[in-house]
């Protein structure tokens, strides 16, 4: 869950997914009017930043750094971390939004440098450049000192960071580097999480995860009251 806080004249974009939650492993239902409520249940507390708060965001890399209210943070940390919850059920059938899809697998990362690997990859695809102009511009990948959270600087040039120990392992992740590469991607100039991340986001999912993951995502969204641009 990403939190953006200033660093020097860069800014940065925090995620704390840490944590573990229990859940059925086969035949997971999540009905409609219980989303918002659970995903709320299992939202870890932010570490960093105040919920609602101003945040410094670059709509593109290397323009001056202005002040937007990120007020949609909180519904999109808890619809992410439930969705989150819903992949660890890979393989299964599971019902969301009144559908029934089985859950694809995800990506897991065995170092930094598979995640940098990953991460060019994606970047490379023709289906994410002719959707995101930014997709041109390289991300490089660095570990990320503390098991708590992985960022994002938008540079230039633009760095994703993740933590590699033992305790910082639940961000080698294919959802968790997504998330800060929609960072990346997103040129929509307004809140680090607002309509323009969560389209990014979810557009972004459905290109490498694949659609069921991208409908699993625009669901959790869109019943969380998280705005889609």
């Amino acid at each position: 869950m990403c939190v953006l806080v200033a660093s020097g004249d860069r800014p940065v974009a925090a995620t704390a997914f840490g944590g573990e939650q229990t859940i059925p492993r086969t035949g997971a239902r999540f009905p409609d009017s219980c989303v918002i409520a659970a995903a709320q249940s299992v939202c870890p507390k932010i570490r960093t930043g105040a919920a609602g708060g101003p945040s410094s965001v670059s709509g593109v890399a290397g323009t001056v750094p202005r002040m937007v209210t990120d007020s949609g943070r909180a519904a999109l940390y808890a619809a992410e971390r439930m969705a989150h919850l819903v992949f660890e059920t890979a393989g299964t059938s599971t019902q969301i939004g009144g559908v029934t899809v089985t859950v694809p697998p995800e990506a897991r990362f065995a170092s930094v440098e598979s995640v940098a690997d990953h991460v060019r990859r994606v970047l490379a695809r023709q289906s994410i450049r002719d959707r995101f102009p930014r997709a041109a511009e390289p991300v490089s990948v660095r570990v990320r000192r503390g098991p708590v959270s992985a960022h994002y600087e938008a540079g230039p040039p633009a760095v994703i960071a993740v933590p590699e120990d033992a305790d910082g392992r639940w961000a080698l992740r294919e959802l968790v580097v997504l998330h800060e590469l929609a960072h990346h991607l997103d040129d929509s100039g307004g809140a680090a999480h607002g309509p323009g991340f969560a389209a990014t986001l979810i557009d972004l999912v459905t290109d490498v995860v694949g659609p069921e993951a991208g409908w699993i995502y625009r669901t959790l969204f869109t019943e969380s009251g998280v705005p889609v641009g």
